[in-house]
């Protein structure tokens, strides 16, 4: 999965092996390298949401397996490098005046990752609401790509979850 600069331009890949481990490589003089140390950190596809509508609701999904299903049916989705907990500050930069739903995995680093990823993006003054309950009919561990595979792919089906889970989180927050 090769991370990009706003512009197109690779700056690193994560790589996973056969085995279900990972590693990270920089692109550096026209080659890629391992190791990352001093590479910027970018959100998935962040070329991606420069071109995207400013209106549009943009997803943070867990893996890049993800953000890819969600971009093949016209979503806009990003995600960090290395997975739950790994969201860093500096990434909310590329989320300034957008809406954002975060999707976490059906498990306890997911649920983890929701909560800080949406204190992250609040503390930016970022909009942002999680899809809390899509993967209650899944199975442990399940995530956006597995509920596509469940739902046959109904992509507005899963944004119609996600507008009413925005409507919920935004009339809880108008009653407080």
């Amino acid at each position: 999965h090769i991370y990009t600069d706003e512009h197109g331009q690779p700056i690193r890949k994560a790589i996973k092996y056969s085995d279900g481990s990972w590693s990270q490589m920089r692109y550096e003089n026209g080659g890629w390298h391992f190791g990352v140390k001093g590479t910027r950190s970018l959100p998935y596809g962040a070329a991606r949401l420069v071109q995207g509508k400013s209106n549009e609701l943009v997803f943070i999904l867990e893996g890049e397996k993800d953000c890819e299903r969600a971009w093949q049916h016209g979503l806009q989705a990003t995600c960090n490098v290395g997975g739950a907990g790994k969201w860093r500050d500096g990434l909310n930069r590329h989320l300034t005046s957008r809406t954002v739903c975060i999707v976490p995995d059906n498990d306890t680093a997911g649920e983890d990752h929701a909560h800080s990823v949406k204190a992250s993006l609040q503390s930016s003054g970022i909009d942002c609401f999680v899809l809390w309950d899509y993967s209650d009919d899944l199975p442990h561990k399940a995530d956006f790509s597995d509920w596509m595979d469940f739902n046959s792919n109904n992509v507005e089906q899963f944004f119609s979850l996600a507008k009413a889970a925005q409507a919920s989180q935004k009339s809880e927050l108008d009653a407080a």
